[in-house]
């Protein structure tokens, strides 16, 4: 090989060598739901985002919702009666006969599995008083006290009404709740269930929800009606960590599983994505003015820069959020400062949650006490020169005296 190839093939390995490698960014993947959500169910964080408060009709998966009531207000062992009123619910039913009693426990697996409107209702009618109306009252208490500010809701089923609807980030908060209930969570769990009746009669019926088992898909619900579209509410779980998903007014296709193919890119989508750095650690995020004073004897009142620092890193899902920051930074008495002690903190919100990192000063007491020691210094080495300066003229005097009193001797 001559020189010249030799100089070549070594200036060519430089060159790739020095060009830095970035991570791969994952393409966020589309889907045909009009609105979806995923979100860490651990630390609040929104994942992947599209309309997620737009305001949609929830179908049955308002019946997470009616779950939760019943969890909180029948144990397992309570028995409905079926009513007139519960039998005339639409579409999905076990049709029970009028006076058939069922268990509770029967009831959650036919409402989360089979999505029966006709026991969703039942259970509501019952746990309202005989008043529908009153337990429609108790979803939307629980809708205030989670402050979701798009969910309204009239049936326990979910049945169409204008005045019924939610959205994807409502969705997913009131799904987050449902990890207090192990009573729903054993529930949705199950790919299939045998309810009885006090009569005899007997139902065998699979989880409507075709992802469960699948993939850390343990639990979830679907939803249907022709103004919802199709909907889904699903919650994983992979390597420890949860993560929730939600798809409203979804289209479909002839196999029936558009709106499970859309869950499962989204959900695959947020376990491998990760979060941009928005702001890097040790980088100033911030300049503050403190004033102090500088010296023992003679003071003198000064202004100081102090960079605000972070010794964390800043990061946050690429979710096409709008998101806040904001600052709490404590009183600076720069004589107290100490590079390794928070000053303050800076607050990154979005939506309903927030992260807080503490910021840390750029400079420690030490510039301080140094600046004051220096003016000091100054201070003593003008006044010993002025004393200095003020003893030699009084010797200078003294010895003027001396000689004048000797000379007038002289002409004694």
């Amino acid at each position: 090989m001559n020189k010249f190839k030799l100089l070549t093939t070594a200036f060519l390995l430089l060159f790739t060598f020095s060009i830095p490698v970035q991570a791969e960014t994952i393409p966020k993947p589309e889907i045909s739901g009009e609105t979806a959500i995923t979100i860490d169910a651990d630390s609040k964080d929104i994942i992947y985002a599209k309309n997620i408060d737009k305001r949609m009709y929830p179908a049955s998966t308002t019946k997470l919702i009616t779950s939760i009531l019943l969890a909180e207000n029948r144990d397992k062992n309570y028995m409905f009666t079926y009513t007139s009123n519960a039998k005339s619910q639409e579409q999905t039913s076990l049709g029970l006969p009028i006076g058939d009693k069922i268990s509770a426990d029967d009831a959650m697996k036919a409402i989360l599995l089979f999505s029966a409107n006709d026991i969703a209702y039942l259970a509501g009618e019952d746990i309202g008083g005989g008043n529908i109306k009153s337990f429609a009252d108790l979803m939307n208490k629980k809708v205030s006290d989670l402050n979701l500010q798009n969910t309204h809701f009239v049936t326990p089923n979910g049945l169409q009404n204008i005045d019924h609807y939610s959205s994807a980030y409502d969705m997913s908060i009131i799904a987050m709740q449902l990890y207090k209930y192990p009573w729903i969570m054993d529930t949705m769990l199950n790919s299939n269930a045998t309810v009885k009746t006090s009569n005899g009669l007997s139902f065998t019926f699979d989880n409507r929800n075709k992802l469960i088992g699948k993939d850390g898909c343990i639990g979830g619900k679907t939803g249907f009606t022709s103004d919802a579209g199709r909907c889904l509410v699903t919650l994983y779980k992979r390597d420890n960590r949860n993560i929730i998903g939600v798809i409203m007014k979804c289209g479909n296709n002839i196999n029936d599983d558009t709106i499970f193919n859309d869950m499962t890119k989204i959900i695959n989508w947020s376990y491998s994505t990760e979060k941009s750095t928005l702001f890097i650690k040790n980088s100033s995020l911030k300049t503050v003015d403190a004033s102090y004073s500088i010296g023992s004897y003679e003071k003198e009142q000064k202004t100081t820069n102090i960079q605000l620092m972070l010794h964390d890193d800043i990061t946050k899902y690429d979710n096409g959020l709008n998101y806040d920051i904001s600052y709490k930074i404590n009183d600076i008495d720069p004589y107290k400062l100490d590079k390794n002690t928070s000053i303050g903190t800076v607050t990154l919100t979005e939506k309903s949650t927030s992260h807080t990192y503490n910021l840390y000063p750029d400079v420690s007491k030490d510039k301080f006490v140094e600046e004051s020691k220096a003016l000091d210094k100054q201070f003593l080495i003008k006044w010993i020169t002025i004393g200095a300066s003020s003893l030699l003229g009084l010797i200078v005097i003294i010895t003027v005296i001396i000689l004048i009193k000797k000379k007038l001797k002289k002409h004694e």
